[in-house]
Protein backbone atom coordinates (compact mmCIF):
# COMPACT_ATOMS: atom_id res chain seq x y z
CA UNK A 1 0.00 0.00 0.00
CA UNK A 2 1.49 3.24 -0.95
CA UNK A 3 0.85 5.99 1.83
CA UNK A 4 0.30 10.33 0.01
CA UNK A 5 0.37 12.51 2.79
CA UNK A 6 -1.44 15.67 2.19
CA UNK A 7 1.62 17.24 2.28
CA UNK A 8 3.82 15.15 0.35
CA UNK A 9 1.21 16.11 -2.49
CA UNK A 10 2.15 18.59 -5.23
CA UNK A 11 0.86 22.34 -4.99
CA UNK A 12 0.46 25.04 -7.41
CA UNK A 13 -1.01 28.22 -6.80
CA UNK A 14 -1.90 30.25 -9.98
CA UNK A 15 -4.07 32.53 -8.34
CA UNK A 16 -6.94 31.34 -10.21
CA UNK A 17 -6.15 27.98 -9.37
CA UNK A 18 -4.88 26.95 -6.03
CA UNK A 19 -4.36 23.18 -6.32
CA UNK A 20 -2.98 19.93 -4.15
CA UNK A 21 -2.88 16.93 -6.57
CA UNK A 22 -1.21 13.33 -6.48
CA UNK A 23 -0.24 13.69 -10.14
CA UNK A 24 2.24 15.22 -12.07
CA UNK A 25 1.18 18.89 -12.81
CA UNK A 26 2.41 22.31 -12.99
CA UNK A 27 6.40 21.40 -12.31
CA UNK A 28 5.42 18.63 -9.74
CA UNK A 29 7.17 15.87 -11.02
CA UNK A 30 6.89 12.71 -9.44
CA UNK A 31 8.53 9.41 -11.13
CA UNK A 32 6.03 6.86 -8.98
CA UNK A 33 3.26 7.80 -10.71
CA UNK A 34 1.59 5.60 -13.31
CA UNK A 35 1.56 7.66 -16.01
CA UNK A 36 5.73 8.30 -15.81
CA UNK A 37 5.91 4.32 -16.04
CA UNK A 38 8.61 3.03 -18.80
CA UNK A 39 5.57 0.76 -19.86
CA UNK A 40 4.58 1.46 -23.68
CA UNK A 41 0.51 1.60 -21.99
CA UNK A 42 -0.54 2.44 -19.12
CA UNK A 43 -4.05 3.18 -17.78
CA UNK A 44 -3.86 6.17 -16.03
CA UNK A 45 -7.87 6.67 -15.59
CA UNK A 46 -10.39 4.06 -14.91
CA UNK A 47 -14.26 3.86 -12.98
CA UNK A 48 -12.39 1.80 -11.08
CA UNK A 49 -9.10 2.97 -9.82
CA UNK A 50 -7.62 -0.40 -11.24
CA UNK A 51 -3.67 -0.41 -11.58
CA UNK A 52 -3.24 2.54 -9.42
CA UNK A 53 -5.01 4.78 -12.09
CA UNK A 54 -6.81 7.86 -10.99
CA UNK A 55 -10.69 7.27 -10.62
CA UNK A 56 -13.43 9.05 -12.85
CA UNK A 57 -16.99 8.44 -12.33
CA UNK A 58 -18.01 7.41 -16.07
CA UNK A 59 -17.54 4.33 -18.13
CA UNK A 60 -14.32 4.77 -19.51
CA UNK A 61 -10.77 4.49 -19.29
CA UNK A 62 -7.80 6.71 -20.49
CA UNK A 63 -4.32 5.07 -21.50
CA UNK A 64 -1.28 6.85 -21.29
CA UNK A 65 1.06 5.50 -24.48
CA UNK A 66 4.27 5.88 -24.71
CA UNK A 67 6.19 4.17 -27.84
CA UNK A 68 9.48 3.94 -29.11
CA UNK A 69 10.31 3.78 -33.07
CA UNK A 70 8.95 0.25 -34.07
CA UNK A 71 7.58 -0.31 -31.06
CA UNK A 72 4.02 -1.84 -30.84
CA UNK A 73 0.65 -2.17 -28.11
CA UNK A 74 -2.50 -3.06 -28.93
CA UNK A 75 -5.82 -2.61 -27.38
CA UNK A 76 -9.11 -5.29 -27.35
CA UNK A 77 -12.02 -3.03 -27.95
CA UNK A 78 -15.17 -5.07 -26.60
CA UNK A 79 -18.50 -4.89 -28.05
CA UNK A 80 -20.55 -1.74 -27.39
CA UNK A 81 -17.63 0.66 -26.41
CA UNK A 82 -16.01 3.09 -28.94
CA UNK A 83 -12.26 4.30 -28.77
CA UNK A 84 -10.26 7.59 -29.80
CA UNK A 85 -6.80 8.02 -29.96
CA UNK A 86 -5.18 11.23 -30.00
CA UNK A 87 -1.69 11.84 -30.56
CA UNK A 88 0.45 14.40 -28.80
CA UNK A 89 3.62 13.57 -30.60
CA UNK A 90 5.46 11.51 -33.16
CA UNK A 91 3.84 9.48 -35.61
CA UNK A 92 2.39 5.49 -35.74
CA UNK A 93 0.16 3.32 -37.76
CA UNK A 94 -3.15 2.41 -36.20
CA UNK A 95 -4.75 -0.76 -37.94
CA UNK A 96 -2.71 -0.08 -41.22
CA UNK A 97 -3.15 3.95 -41.07
CA UNK A 98 -0.58 6.57 -41.08
CA UNK A 99 -0.86 9.09 -37.97
CA UNK A 100 1.04 12.02 -37.01
CA UNK A 101 1.18 14.66 -34.52
CA UNK A 102 -2.35 16.44 -33.78
CA UNK A 103 -3.84 13.52 -35.66
CA UNK A 104 -7.25 11.77 -33.74
CA UNK A 105 -8.91 8.56 -34.90
CA UNK A 106 -12.11 7.12 -33.63
CA UNK A 107 -13.65 3.62 -34.15
CA UNK A 108 -16.73 1.78 -33.04
CA UNK A 109 -16.07 -1.07 -34.30
CA UNK A 110 -15.15 -3.95 -31.70
CA UNK A 111 -11.77 -5.94 -32.09
CA UNK A 112 -8.01 -5.51 -31.92
CA UNK A 113 -5.90 -2.17 -32.27
CA UNK A 114 -2.75 -2.72 -33.08
CA UNK A 115 -0.76 0.39 -32.74
CA UNK A 116 2.87 0.23 -34.08
CA UNK A 117 5.03 3.79 -33.82
CA UNK A 118 7.21 4.82 -36.69
CA UNK A 119 9.41 7.45 -34.48
CA UNK A 120 8.96 8.29 -30.44
CA UNK A 121 5.06 8.79 -30.26
CA UNK A 122 2.82 9.76 -26.86
CA UNK A 123 -0.46 9.27 -27.10
CA UNK A 124 -3.59 9.13 -25.54
CA UNK A 125 -6.68 6.08 -25.98
CA UNK A 126 -9.84 6.89 -24.57
CA UNK A 127 -11.97 3.52 -24.53
CA UNK A 128 -15.55 5.07 -23.94
CA UNK A 129 -19.53 3.40 -23.14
Amino acid sequence: MAIRRANDRGHANHGWLDSRHTFSFAGCYDPAQPEHSPAPKVLVISPDGREDSATIHQDAEVYRLKLHPGESVTHDLRPGRGAWLQLADGALTLNGHDLMTGDGASTEEPGLLALTAAQPTGALLFDLK
